[in-house]
């Protein structure tokens, strides 16, 4: 057997590889354990550097950690430092907010890497560790979007805790009881930590997250996650936001988001005042960047924000993304866009030739020039299906008829957000949906109602059910009342329905019964009834219907009303989960 002589120097070599391999098998079976570990993407980093001073510990992150938390800031555009804390030892009850944590910056260190003696006041989130005793809980501490990023925290406390979790995560501010575990998180300007509490300073709000609505930004929301288990029955939250007061409508389980866009004071307090208790989540944190993306042509916004019809109806136009409209969609309702025009002329440029092609007696399927529109008025708020947009664009494209920018970009609009499906030499397929809009220049008193009544027609465009309820409301329908109502659709010049179009019909009765609350109904038909052209037009059935108080019309709101309230929350007049007080 030949013998194998090895040299000192291949030796050493051997042993250190030897050494090197069951140390990383040491390790893999039997982890060191770190004081804190930082999660990015659930990626672990290795441990923080710790320095304790006193009643302070300081924790300085690893280069490694700090160029993960870099790129997150970067990529996420906002980030805030999350920690899970678990009282072990709490000190006898000192003066409230005595513990505290804050922020590490480069500032804070010397050329050598070592913490100064001492640092700089700065924001910082305090609380008393003696309230959470026994306990575990979050506490989630956002950046600041002027300062430099963090290197490290520090925590201040004479108690003995202990950090079970701590990862980076983009920036709220709320509370969040939903787990055992409660989550409290503060802005950039911190705040005080108060168990249990549902009070929100929202002062610092644009410190961590976007100030405005601008071409780069989009203002954050307010996420509400509503919890009753043992209740059916929908909770109405009320709560203040900058002196306005709102009444939420949820449903148990419901979640719902506040564009902070909608408010005329968004950054300010947040406070509930009554049933506090459903209110298990208000988190404010970042909204879709997606709704930033513009035309390529007119560079006006193509992709909606998802909003409560409550909330538009009022929406300040201060935060509108463009002069001419502010366009959203739906909710609760995927697929309904809604436009918001400036005024009665911006609106007419985008519908105006669709309402005469789609709807006007005696010109449906014509597409009028705009010498032939002139003068011509169209309607003060609209409502049309996919079906009815694929005919128009069609008819445009078959004829190679020359359509004006803003029709153009109406096209735009329905090809980004899936109405239609773009197809060859300038044609569509219709995908499903449907588009609705008001307008600004109608005075608030009326635009509720014109608001709710194109807000019903969205709703029936896309769901079969409703549509098939209001079929059979339609179809037992008292005769002479219906007659009265078809020859109001006929006759007013600025309605000029086709009344041949049954379907347009019970879309148009299903909007007129639901787009004012039921105890308004009779009022509004018998006033209508009393209308010096309809009694020239139609005398015997505006006769019966002032006699009877418009009865046929009550009973008719009060059946759809039960419906959509049973279905979704909703009632006649009302579309929104929300309204301002």
């Amino acid at each position: 057997m030949k013998k194998i002589v090895l040299s000192k120097k291949k030796l050493i070599i051997i042993l250190s590889s030897v050494f090197i391999l069951i140390s990383l098998v040491v390790f893999a079976l039997f982890p060191k354990k770190s004081n804190f570990l930082v999660k990015i993407n659930n990626y672990p980093l290795e441990k923080t550097n710790k320095i304790s001073k006193a009643d302070v510990d300081y924790y300085k992150f690893s280069l490694e950690q700090k160029n993960a938390i870099d790129s997150f800031v970067h990529e996420n555009g906002n980030a805030g430092l999350l920690l899970q804390f678990k009282l072990k030892g709490v000190s006898t009850k000192v003066p409230a907010y005595t513990d505290s944590i804050g922020f590490l910056y480069q500032s804070d260190f010397n050329k050598k890497g070592k913490l100064l003696k001492k640092i700089e006041q700065r924001p910082l989130v305090t609380a008393n560790f003696y309230d959470f005793k026994n306990s575990t809980f979050k506490i989630l501490f956002s950046f600041s979007k002027s300062l430099d990023v963090p290197v490290g925290f520090f925590i201040k406390s004479k108690s003995s805790y202990k950090i079970l979790y701590t990862e980076i995560v983009p920036a709220k501010i709320g509370f969040d009881y939903v787990s055992q575990i409660p989550l409290y998180a503060y802005s950039a300007n911190g705040g005080f930590v108060e168990k249990n509490s549902k009070k929100i300073d929202l002062s610092g709000v644009a410190l961590s997250l976007a100030a405005d609505n601008s071409d780069q930004t989009v203002m954050p929301k307010i996420s509400f996650f509503i919890k009753n288990e043992n209740s059916s029955n929908v909770n109405k939250l009320n709560f203040t936001i900058g002196g306005e007061r709102f009444v939420l409508r949820l449903k148990p389980n419901d979640v719902f988001s506040l564009p902070m866009a909608s408010l005329k004071s968004p950054f300010s307090s947040f406070e509930l005042s009554d049933n506090q208790d459903g209110a298990y989540s208000v988190l404010v944190e970042s909204s879709d960047n997606s709704v930033l993306k513009k035309s390529s042509v007119l560079k006006h916004p193509i992709r909606p924000i998802k909003s409560d019809p409550g909330l538009i109806i009022d929406w300040p136009q201060k935060n509108w993304r463009s002069k001419l409209y502010e366009l959203y969609e739906w909710d609760k309702f995927n697929g309904v866009l809604i436009f918001d025009f400036s005024d009665y002329k911006v609106q007419d440029d985008f519908l105006l030739r669709l309402a005469y092609f789609t709807e006007k007696k005696g010109y449906r399927g014509k597409l009028l020039t705009d010498e032939q529109l002139k003068g011509k008025h169209g309607y003060n708020a609209h409502d049309y299906s996919a079906i009815g947009l694929e005919k128009f664009f069609n008819a445009a494209a078959k004829f190679d008829f020359p359509l004006n920018k803003y029709e153009l970009l109406l096209k735009e609009i329905l090809i980004e957000n899936s109405i239609l499906k773009a197809e060859e030499n300038g044609y569509v397929s219709a995908i499903g949906g449907a588009i609705v809009s008001i307008c600004r220049e109608t005075p608030l008193y009326n635009r509720n109602a014109l608001f709710a009544h194109e807000g019903w027609h969205g709703i029936y465009f896309i769901d079969e059910e409703f549509r098939n309820v209001s079929a059979s409301i339609y179809y037992t329908m008292d005769k002479v009342a219906l007659n009265f109502l078809l020859k109001y659709f006929n006759t007013y010049p600025s309605l000029s329905y086709d009344v041949n179009d049954v379907e347009l019909m019970k879309n148009e009765f299903m909007a007129y019964m639901l787009q004012r609350p039921v105890s308004a109904v009779g009022k509004y038909f018998v006033n209508i009834a009393n209308w010096k052209m309809i009694q020239e037009n139609c005398k015997q059935e505006a006769d019966y219907i002032i006699n009877t108080e418009a009865l046929s019309f009550v009973s008719a709101a009060s059946m759809f009303d039960e419906y959509v309230n049973s279905r979704w929350n909703l009632n006649a007049g009302r579309i929104g989960l929300i309204n301002r007080q």
